[in-house]
């Protein structure tokens, strides 16, 4: 529909269809309840290694020992569904979960890792144990999926939001670096993450950092910090979403995976100018908090892809099948 040249192109084949050859993210299960063990399941399978952020081990661990009837495909025939969906990590700060789940899993050989670390959720310090997997397996950037972000509490869902918003371009603002800001007194503060390297200093001063892309040039590809985006979404029982940095994107949509219900959401900025291509309703407009909003909007079946075009960041959600 665009020219692919000047077009960031998203796909979501892979996380609740076919994965194809190999698994391509790692699923982080936050502290909420799972209502669609389905989801969850389709998530599972697809994903190269699974995390439990905390109290996260525990909502896996009772969803599993409590679910009637089995799931479909790799569980078939295994008694106990928990031995089918064990975690590689638990990680946290572990004040949620509970003894006997900790006693389970590391039982079942699973990883759990307590960081007391006051300054971060644990959602960012399961991000860091991606980034950390990353450097030391020298792969490319591994796609994240977040499951349970958009339940719950509004100020813990409006949280992981900020997290995406943060990380929507991989620049200094990697999670350690903003584990490091949520510190007080902290010396260097993000100013502009849509531009690699711009911090603003305590003092007012604007400071440019430069790099070399060379320097990080790992096994034949590039992998410089501030090169690309960061593939990073969140999932609940209903919908998938994640953030739109500004630019022109192209969005895949398999239809047998999603519903009909789409919208964009100017979260995290005062406005943004955004048109869209291949909506049921499309639309040119400034939205805001203060003006309006692209809420309810339908995806057609005919269209194979939706292409946004914002001035500022944005978030995309649509609706899971």
């Amino acid at each position: 529909m665009t020219d692919s040249a000047s077009v960031h192109n998203w796909t979501c084949n892979g996380i609740f269809g076919p994965a194809g050859d190999s698994p391509s993210f790692a699923l982080i299960v936050l502290n909420q309840p799972v209502t669609r063990p389905d989801i969850l399941q389709r998530l599972w399978q697809n994903a190269r290694v699974k995390i439990c952020a905390d109290g996260g081990g525990n909502r896996l661990h009772d969803t599993l020992q409590h679910l009637k009837g089995g799931l479909e495909g790799k569980s078939q025939g295994i008694v106990d569904l928990r031995d089918a969906f064990l975690p590689d990590v638990i990680k946290g700060d572990l004040d949620s979960l509970r003894p006997d789940v900790q006693e389970f899993y590391a039982a079942k050989g699973v990883q759990i890792i307590k960081d007391g670390d006051e300054y971060s959720t644990d959602l960012q310090k399961c991000i860091q144990h991606v980034e950390e997997m990353e450097s030391s397996q020298e792969d490319d950037w591994i796609p994240i999926v977040i499951y349970g972000g958009l339940s719950g509490r509004l100020d813990q869902t409006t949280a992981v939001l900020s997290l995406l918003h943060k990380l929507r371009i991989r620049s200094v603002s990697t999670s350690k670096h903003i584990r490091e800001q949520s510190k007080p007194n902290t010396a260097v503060e993000t100013h502009d993450r849509s531009i690699p390297g711009s911090v603003k200093l305590p003092t007012g001063e604007e400071l440019y950092i430069s790099y070399d892309a060379d320097e990080e040039e790992e096994t034949g590809r590039k992998k410089a910090r501030g090169v690309g985006r960061r593939d990073i979404r969140v999932v609940n029982d209903d919908c998938i979403a994640w953030a739109l940095d500004s630019g022109t994107h192209e969005i895949a949509i398999d239809h047998s995976q999603y519903g009909q219900t789409c919208g964009i959401l100017p979260l995290g900025v005062q406005e943004s100018r955004v048109s869209t291509q291949g909506l049921k309703w499309d639309f040119d407009w400034l939205t805001s908090f203060d003006t309006q909003i692209s809420t309810s909007n339908h995806l057609l079946p005919e269209n194979p892809s939706v292409v946004v075009k914002t001035s500022r960041p944005v978030y995309w959600t649509m609706e899971i099948r």
